[in-house]
């Protein structure tokens, strides 16, 4: 309301104030005694915006909006400190001015914010938030913020969970995002209770949240108990394709511990029933045909045919470049070549991209780092063709 205000009532005040400042000498407001002239200090801020709704033709009651509007006006310009006392004059405004009370809240709240006092902005949107505002979720959203911030998960979690009840939508997915972190802290204290407690309120929040098995997987390999480890790590893999390429590796490491091919083969099984032909199922499998004295190079070529990408490919040329037949081809400096042609492509374009705003980052991160969204970060495809 204020921003639409701001396009119709600054061009006539404007005009007014140009008007009024031309004259050598204006009669007060009522009840003032100031005088604005060559030579004389300037009117406190409180009663020149009296005196602007006197010139511009305002009445009293519409005094409140203009001091709002006039407030986000000095704002905006950098005047943090005139913003403040107009916001705050509105509290104190008798009358009809009550109706404005919640707006200057929120604006004080912003004010505060900017001038990096996160106390007194705070204050308000706690305000706004128990006195149920029509201001109350953008409030809310700016509290989760503030605990973001300052990395504060549990006041994160009791904020985002009343934004639920108030707005009636779900908060399911950033709650669990909010126990993860929970989580991985307590795990990197080596606090496994506490971190598989937390993985798996994240997981009774968002039963389809990939990272809270994941990481259930990795605080039962870090307790000493792969086998188990592998069924989180599959069920978080049977999830979401996307995630193959991280979690493959984490199955063949806790498969490498307790030296159990068996265990291995059967999450392999169970993972390509759900994606088959999957690139890094297929590179895994090569792998373990080559740990077996089998050739990998049909389980490579049959990926490609399938399913062409550069992890593919760049296994391929890893298998084909030392192999005798290829130097009596005359092939193994071209092979060299592509391979390192294909590390340098991956080393130079992104990995990542957020399917809320674009933004692609080289490695992964579960909170996007520019539209603060949780869990739109996802692995790019790097299918050829």
């Amino acid at each position: 309301m204020i921003d639409a205000l701001a396009q119709w009532t600054l061009l006539p005040l404007g005009m007014a104030l140009g008007w009024a400042l031309a004259r050598k000498a204006l009669s007060p407001p009522a009840g003032g005694s100031a005088q604005v002239s060559d030579g004389q200090a300037p009117m406190p801020i409180d009663q020149s915006v009296r005196w602007i709704a006197e010139a511009t033709g305002e009445g009293e009651g519409n005094l409140p909006e203009l001091q709002l509007l006039l407030g986000n006006f000095f704002r905006k310009r950098g005047n943090v400190e005139h913003a403040i006392r107009l916001h705050e004059a509105v509290l104190t405004h008798p009358g009809e001015a009550a109706r404005h009370a919640d707006a200057a809240r929120f604006e004080l709240a912003v004010d505060y914010q900017q001038a990096g006092l996160l106390d007194r902005s705070e204050q308000y949107w706690m305000e706004l938030v128990e006195g149920r505002s029509p201001f109350a979720p953008a409030a809310l959203e700016e509290l989760i913020a503030l605990a973001e911030q300052g990395q504060d998960w549990p006041q994160a979690i009791t904020w985002a969970t009343q934004l639920a009840s108030i707005k009636g939508q779900s908060q399911a997915n950033r709650i669990a995002h909010y126990h993860c972190q929970r989580a991985e802290q307590a795990l990197a204290r080596s606090e496994f209770d506490v971190a598989m407690k937390a993985a798996r309120q994240a997981q009774s929040h968002d039963g389809s949240s990939v990272r809270a098995r994941w990481l259930q997987g990795q605080i039962l390999s870090r307790q000493g108990e792969p086998g188990a480890a592998v069924t989180r790590f599959v069920s978080a893999a049977e999830l979401d394709a996307r995630f193959l390429e991280d979690l493959v590796p984490a199955i063949e490491a806790c498969c490498a511990v307790v030296d159990d091919p068996v265990l291995q083969a059967q999450a392999f099984e169970d993972l390509n029933a759900m994606h088959p032909n999957a690139p890094a199922l297929v590179v895994a499998a090569a792998a373990q045909r080559r740990a077996q004295g089998e050739d990998p190079l049909p389980t490579l070529t049959r990926g490609l045919k399938n399913a062409p990408t550069r992890a593919l490919l760049k296994a391929f040329l890893a298998e084909i470049e030392p192999r005798p037949e290829t130097e009596s081809m005359g092939m193994r400096t071209s092979a060299a070549a592509m391979h390192s042609a294909l590390e340098r492509m991956e080393q130079s374009v992104a990995a990542f991209r957020c399917e809320q705003c674009g933004f692609t980052p080289r490695n992964r991160f579960w909170q996007c780092p520019s539209c603060r969204q949780w869990g739109t970060i996802h692995r790019l495809s790097d299918q050829i063709g």
